[in-house]
């Protein structure tokens, strides 16, 4: 097999030789000599030689690579790793152990080309992913039906009106008439949107499959939870989930010192949220104002609960920190929410799609990770209480400053 790099530390060093030529004739003010332009021409030969030799060894060591056959599967003939899985995309798509993502399919439009990661890696790869993440291991998830990109109509209560959400309740005798009562529904719609990840790595790093592994794990699957966090918070609901903040369904309370988050702004997003499994999340640059933040009585308002894999709590509510919200003294660097009220559609499952068509001149091969989810609040307006006046919301953040 022909040293490719050794041809092209030649083609570099006669590039070198050339450029060097040009300057010195440059620097005299003068055209080349019979004898010099010679060389020169020759250079150049010897230089258009060995990129056309170059080119040739790399398109044949990558077809090589291509054709090797893979190690045959072990056992019940399933992929022994991840590693081995998006090797055999990469080199022998043809496997018999693949399976192609066909779920487009179903609903009429073409499939996406990739290949469903199997059950098993895609768990170890959301378990990795969720070590960072906040909102999908606590929200509530809806599995994908038969077509998983299908859009689904969730029904819902309009608590906007009442807490009984349009339920008459009264006392009656036993002759009366019983009041008709008509409840206030609505629905919430949820329709995945792909979200999709891809890294170029060399086909040298391809052909060793517990490093590629590793990238695809460490690389891709976190950069997918990081993509999917970010839209719960702060999605716009266009072509990605729709974000806790700023919904019409978050509760905003004003803060009391402009810049910066005080105790009566804890007490007050507490008195305004609702939840059995509330918990506050955090700018991490809003963490110093937190941990030394005082009570009404200059006692520390934060207390310390690292044993219990919190940072520490607030008005006993642990507190979660997320460098994806937007930074301290802006609207929504602190939330108070309970994580069970928001609605996580998982569509198309994990996928991976490989290209060397993009990168082919360079050995170099793109791998593609995708997926479809949703998510949304899952109501529609905070919730007003009976006595007619007071607002209250699974999703309370801090607002801007109100003088």
């Amino acid at each position: 097999m022909i040293d490719i790099d050794k041809l092209k530390r030649d083609r570099n060093e006669l590039l070198e030789r050339s450029k060097a030529m040009l300057e010195a004739a440059e620097k005299e003010n003068r055209n080349f000599s019979e004898a010099e332009e010679k060389e020169f021409r020759e250079t150049m030969d010897n230089i258009d030689s060995l990129g056309f030799k170059i080119e040739a060894e790399e398109k044949i060591q990558s077809l090589e690579l291509k054709n090797q056959t893979p190690a045959p599967p072990e056992g019940d003939g399933e992929f022994r790793s991840l590693g081995e899985f998006i090797k055999t995309v990469a080199t022998n798509p043809s496997d018999s152990r693949l399976k192609r993502d066909a779920s487009e399919q179903s609903m009429g439009t073409p499939a996406k080309g990739g290949y469903l990661v199997p059950e098993k890696f895609s768990a170890m790869i959301d378990a990795v992913a969720a070590e960072s993440a906040i909102i999908r291991p606590r929200a509530t998830v809806i599995p994908p039906g038969d077509q998983p990109d299908a859009v689904n109509r969730i029904p819902c209560l309009d608590y906007s009106g009442g807490r009984n959400a349009g339920v008459s309740v009264s006392w009656i005798s036993e002759a009366d008439a019983k009041p008709q009562t008509d409840a206030t529904l609505t629905e919430i719609k949820l329709e995945p949107f792909e979200l999709a990840a891809h890294v170029v790595v060399t086909d040298k790093l391809l052909a060793n499959a517990p490093q590629v592994e590793a990238v695809l794990r460490d690389l891709l699957a976190r950069a997918i939870v990081s993509a999917e966090e970010t839209a719960f918070l702060q999605g716009v609901g266009i072509t990605q989930p729709t974000g806790i903040i700023g919904n019409a369904a978050t509760l905003e309370i004003p803060r009391t010192t402009d810049g910066s988050i005080c105790y009566t702004d804890i007490a007050n997003m507490v008195g305004s949220s609702i939840g059995t499994n509330r918990i506050f999340v955090a700018s991490i640059s809003a963490l110093p104002q937190l941990m030394t933040m005082e009570d009404t009585g200059g006692h520390l308002s934060w207390v310390p609960n690292a044993a219990q894999g919190f940072p520490g709590t607030l008005a006993g509510i642990p507190v979660m920190l997320s460098e994806r919200m937007p930074t301290l003294g802006n609207n929504g660097d602190l939330l108070l929410i309970d994580p069970k009220a928001y609605l996580i559609q998982d569509g198309r499952p994990l996928s991976i799609a490989v290209s060397e068509h993009v990168y082919f001149l360079n050995n170099e091969t793109v791998i593609k990770i995708f997926k479809s989810v949703d998510g949304k609040p899952g109501l529609l307006a905070p919730v007003l209480l009976e006595d007619g006046e007071t607002e209250v919301s699974p999703f309370v953040q801090l607002g801007a400053y109100s003088t």
